[in-house]
């Protein structure tokens, strides 16, 4: 983002900005300085930020502009990757979908991506923090011992290694699944983090209209688990307060451990652990983080 001079009636020049293309990558951006520029007014009016949507939703212009954005690490690569992700019509039309007041992937960056920069003893709190909320337990302690210094992946698993795929005893054709957040304590745990905000948990896929986003993620999560060395697979839904439908979605496994096994009828090998796998399962709203 650069800035351009206009002159006004008085005589004095001031300055608004102007929006650099999209297609340069945000790091790119960064180096050219957008970040110390500081919101200017033309006479009475302020240069607009954001644009709107048909339906009224606000979508910044620039992810600095995002309150939920504005602190956080924009030069990181996988949310360089995931600002590449754009709108393809209307008022918002090449613009980051991360950059939206409704997104979902907003939010677990502003809460989450903060984690990327923690000393290994405050991460290793705050993910058992969160753990311990949404599964209404304490955390195994060697699980606890790995987390300081487990890997954190965004939007992982579909286009970016590590592919998390269905077992190959899985009847029908699955794609690849990303996750929204893949923490990787090897060898202690894998923990899949799925975020919601105003959407809700998918009832259906592509191949399979009675495979919903909850089961997908406990298929395709324990299976790279086992595949991969980790000794325990975690699942934690995070959503609002009031998502009724999502959080009763996740109970239909969490408490009633013979819907995986019956769901997943091709997975032999989950019978034996089904209780741990179960009781792994859990919800956390936004509000309740950190």
């Amino acid at each position: 983002m650069t800035a351009g001079k206009v002159s006004t009636s008085s005589g004095n020049a001031q300055y608004r900005k102007i929006q650099l293309p999209m297609k340069q990558s945000l790091t790119q951006i960064n180096k050219k300085g957008f970040n110390l520029i500081c919101p200017c007014f033309i006479g009475s009016e302020p240069v607009s930020h954001y644009v709107k949507s048909k339906r009224g939703v606000v979508v910044y212009k620039n992810p600095r502009y995002h309150p939920l954005l504005a602190t956080t690490n924009l030069c990181h690569c996988d949310f360089v990757r995931k600002a590449r992700e754009t709108f393809d019509k209307g008022e918002e039309k090449c613009l980051p979908k991360i950059c939206s007041e409704n997104s979902e992937d907003a939010l677990t960056w502003h809460f989450f991506g903060l984690l990327l920069d923690m000393p290994s003893d405050v991460k290793q709190m705050l993910i058992t923090k969160v753990l311990e909320k949404a599964l209404q337990r304490k955390i195994e302690q060697d699980v606890c011992c790995m987390l300081g210094n487990a890997e954190l992946l965004f939007w992982h698993g579909r286009e970016v290694e590590p592919f998390f795929e269905p077992p190959e005893s899985r009847p029908s054709k699955e794609g690849r699944t990303e996750v929204d957040l893949a923490i990787l304590a090897y060898p202690e745990a894998l923990i899949f983090i799925e975020a919601k905000n105003r959407s809700k948990v998918v009832m259906k896929t592509t191949h399979d209209q009675k495979r919903d986003q909850i089961i997908r993620n406990i298929d395709v999560g324990t299976h790279f688990a086992v595949t991969n060395g980790y000794a325990r697979f975690y699942f934690i839904l995070v959503t609002r307060a009031d998502a009724k439908q999502s959080v009763d979605c996740l109970n239909c496994y969490r408490n009633n451990p013979e819907n995986i096994l019956r769901t997943l009828h091709y997975r032999k090998d989950l019978a034996p652990r089904i209780s741990e796998l179960a009781k792994n399962l859990g919800w956390i709203s936004w509000d309740q983080l950190f």
